[in-house]
């Protein structure tokens, strides 16, 4: 992530099976755990986010995360006045849909449902801060 690191998700679970033939970030990953494939594994993530040595993701540990959900991981990159030539980030994870949900529905839904939770999000910030870069 531009600020330093990637963001707790998928990508970096234990659960995740990737094609090692492409190991693109952007690529889907099979979830062992649930059982369906995650679309932009990089941006989402779930209360079973285990790192490699079998340990629930100490990210997990430290904030409410509901057991039933999967979280979007939505980042926003912003100028303001001060800095004009320096990109800011806004990182905040929300949860997209349940587990039950995403387990059904296809990739096309689930890009969907993503654009919607960012589109969402980017007008409270525009409407909160007043400045969000295109």
């Amino acid at each position: 992530m531009p600020n330093g690191g990637m963001l707790p998700c998928c990508l970096i679970c234990k659960w995740a099976i990737r094609d090692e033939q492409n190991l693109s970030l952007m690529n889907p990953v099979a979830c062992q755990q649930h059982g369906f494939a995650v679309w932009m594994p990089a941006r989402h993530f779930c209360a079973e986010l285990t790192d490699t040595s079998g340990v629930v993701h100490s990210f997990v540990k430290t904030r409410s995360i509901e057991s039933s959900a999967v979280y979007a991981w939505i980042d926003l990159q912003y100028r303001t006045a001060e800095y004009p030539d320096l990109p800011q980030y806004y990182h905040e994870f929300l949860p997209i849909a349940s587990l039950e949900i995403y387990t059904t529905w296809s990739e096309a839904e689930k890009q969907a449902a993503s654009g919607r939770l960012y589109e969402l999000k980017q007008k409270e910030f525009a409407q909160k801060y007043g400045w969000l870069e295109e």
